[in-house]
């Protein structure tokens, strides 16, 4: 799935730590992933067992900015073709 992409409250490093992470090998909850998932729709702190610096976007993207959790979804239009990825992001528990 490639689509432009709009963010918020984060500069081009950002945006690009953030990408690397959901290309990696240690990718939890990829958007790829869940476009296959029969629930298209994840937390991070639930996949790590509570433990979310097993993920890299934890470690890399999310606690250096003083973010806790991400809420990922993947949107499909009736015929179950993927058309859009969305993620949120929380500061704190």
């Amino acid at each position: 799935m490639t689509a432009p992409v709009r963010t918020e409250h984060t500069d081009k490093r950002g945006c690009w730590d953030y990408w690397e992470c959901e290309l990696s090998d240690e990718c939890v909850n990829g958007f790829a992933d869940l476009a296959r998932a029969r629930v298209p729709v994840a937390a991070l702190r639930a996949p790590t067992g509570d433990e979310p610096d097993r993920a890299a976007i934890h470690r890399q993207f999310l606690r250096p900015r003083g973010l806790h959790d991400e809420l990922r979804a993947v949107l499909f239009l009736e015929h179950y073709e993927p058309v859009a990825a969305a993620g949120t992001l929380r500061t704190r528990p």
